[in-house]
């Protein structure tokens, strides 16, 4: 049988094994191409996440510094920077700034030399946990790994003399993870004394001076003979302040405190009264605490750091209790009853007591600061009654009896000024770089 031999293979098959060949090149090309496309993807996908935090970053830096401006003129905290009354809580102002006599502005240094520092962290529920003890924000949080948001605020000396630099570092993961993000922003803030003028003597009225049967000791700590210790816009009527200035360690006023006092042996010298000053007359009501405390009444009442009550009846727990959270500049809305014996301030923090009506006080008052007030009645004891500072009345003074004791203490004042002052921002100090 003839061998049968093998038919050729078809040319179309050969034609496909091409073509197939050229599929598999363009998919292979094909797939390149969406590998290349995809990492473009992805770097733009790793892109916005990065600007994500960091504009998360930006906005915890920007919270610090609105945050760090409140507590600055906020009354005491404790170490979580939670309101507290305890001895050993401060204001936050304290804990990082120091201020000299002459109102210049510098940070305070923990050992090693570096500014206190204080800072939030932000918790899982969205509650914020700070620490004010002067290491920053808390070491750790309850937050998902590299999800940690927090805050650190520290001060700066500023170029000039009341002024300071804020700086505040926000930051998402707050390590040194690939995404984890930093942002940085400061700002200059002023502070703003508390008295824009000191009063030229222990008592200024607006109007008269009437002190009949009132009697008060009026003194100045500055030993100066030619310093005025009655200051008014009319007439001042005062038969029983007549007595000649002498400087007497002896004399009783303020308890015992030294100075230019008035004792009834001789006339009281026309170079320590000045009255009918046309200035003083010519101010409108509320003018004449702004030429001293820098605001009409109304805009004091809503100013930072200044703290506003409204007393029905007895007003010193309310003023007491104020002072010891820290409160420095108070506000009182309406008038001020005082039948019962007050103490506030002390020579190192004196406070500033405003109050929009009558000041009404009983025996035992004593007040280390300044006291401004639309009117003055006061039933003083026999002694240990004083005001050590200065008082301001916007109107006519004063009613009452007994014969406390007013001096004029500059210094104290200065110390109020600066202490009682409030911290805000300088227009177009705001940077986000160094």
């Amino acid at each position: 049988m003839p061998a049968v031999s093998a038919a050729p293979a078809p040319r179309g098959r050969q034609r496909g094994a091409v073509a197939l060949l050229t599929v598999l090149l363009l998919s292979g090309l094909a797939l390149l191409a969406s590998l290349y496309a995809h990492r473009a993807l992805l770097a733009e996908t790793r892109g916005v996440e990065v600007q994500r935090r960091s504009a998360q970053a930006l906005a915890a830096a920007e919270s610090g510094l609105s945050w760090a401006l409140a507590q600055l003129n906020a009354g005491r905290a404790d170490a979580a920077c939670r309101p507290g009354s305890a001895a050993a809580d401060e204001a936050l102002r304290d804990r990082l700034v120091d201020v000299s006599p002459t109102g210049r502005l510098a940070p305070r240094l923990d050992a090693g030399g570096a500014p206190l520092r204080a800072g939030c962290a932000l918790e899982a529920d969205g509650g914020w946990r700070c620490r004010c003890s002067g290491e920053g924000a808390p070491a750790a949080a309850t937050a998902t790994d590299g999800e940690r948001i927090a805050f650190d605020v520290r001060v700066e000396a500023g170029p000039s003399t009341g002024l300071l630099r804020l700086v505040s570092r926000g930051c998402l993961g707050c390590g040194d993870g690939d995404l984890d993000a930093q942002a940085q922003v400061q700002q200059l803030l002023a502070l703003v004394p508390a008295l824009t003028g000191l009063p030229a003597a222990p008592l200024t009225a607006r109007g008269a001076l009437r002190l009949d049967p009132m009697a008060p000791r009026l003194s100045s700590r500055e030993r100066d003979a030619q310093g005025l210790l009655l200051h008014a816009g009319g007439l001042v009527d005062a038969p029983a302040l007549q007595g000649p200035q002498r400087d007497d360690p002896a004399a009783p006023a303020n308890g015992g405190q030294t100075g230019s006092h008035a004792s009834p042996d001789t006339a009281l010298p026309a170079s320590q009264v000045a009255d009918q000053d046309a200035i003083l007359l010519a101010l409108p009501p509320g003018r004449f605490l702004h030429r001293y405390l820098g605001l009409e009444p109304a805009d004091l009442s809503h100013a930072p750091a200044v703290r506003t009550l409204r007393c029905d009846g007895d007003c010193a727990a309310g003023l007491r209790a104020a002072v010891a959270a820290g409160a420095r500049l108070l506000w009182v809305e309406g008038d001020l009853l005082l039948p019962s014996g007050l103490a506030l301030g002390s020579p190192d923090t004196p406070v500033l007591l405003a109050v929009q009506g009558q000041a009404r006080l009983g025996a035992g008052v004593a007040l280390h600061g300044l006291l401004a007030a639309s009117s003055l009645h006061w039933q003083a004891r026999s002694g240990g009654d004083f005001i050590r500072g200065a008082v301001l009345v916007d109107g006519d003074c004063c009613e009452g009896s007994g014969a406390p004791a007013i001096e004029r203490d500059a210094a104290l004042l200065r110390r109020l000024a600066w202490q009682a002052g409030r911290y805000v921002p300088v227009p177009g100090s705001w940077r986000d770089y160094e």
